[in-house]
């Protein structure tokens, strides 16, 4: 989102500022998706599908429309999305893994959300210096739309 930013012509305080509603977006979703589920009002399933579809529609406004409005709207639902798609998915994982293992799998899953930080960022880079920042956004989104994909098949078997 700043490289975004920066080619757009947008200060750093502006560009900073969209972050922040990334993260505003998570913050405020996240207590509204917990008691979503703790009332079995949403499943799992439905709550990561939709939460990885939010990210990527965000990701492929930004693509499509590379504008400072593009940018806040790519900011909101990517927050949605990840505000979502990330507490149900803790949820699941704890409550479909044994007691014995729950260190070691909750560990594992916070690596993996980690790298998923880290790794996004230099995905999109590493493209956008091959081709360009909106190619490197479209592959992102791809990516996560597959993932989606592949939440909605082998989540359905069990939903929690």
């Amino acid at each position: 989102m700043p490289l975004l930013g920066t080619e757009l012509g947008l200060d750093n305080g502006l560009s900073t500022g969209i972050v922040s509603v990334l993260a505003l977006s998570s913050a405020a979703i996240q207590p509204w998706a917990g008691k979503l589920k703790d009332e079995a009002l949403i499943s799992s399933h439905a709550g990561m599908v939709g939460g990885l579809l939010l990210i990527a529609a965000g990701l492929s406004v930004a693509a499509a429309w590379p504008s400072t409005s593009a940018l806040f709207a790519c900011a909101v639902l990517a927050g949605l999305g990840i505000g979502i798609a990330t507490p149900l998915g803790f949820a699941h994982l704890a409550a479909s893994t044994a007691p014995e293992r729950m260190g070691r799998t909750m560990g594992s899953a916070e690596l993996g959300r980690e790298m998923g930080d880290v790794g996004g960022p230099l995905l999109v880079g590493s493209i956008a210096a091959a081709a360009s920042l909106a190619t490197g956004l479209w592959v992102l989104s791809v990516l996560v739309v597959v993932i989606a994909a592949l939440a909605f098949v082998f989540l359905r078997r069990r939903r929690t």
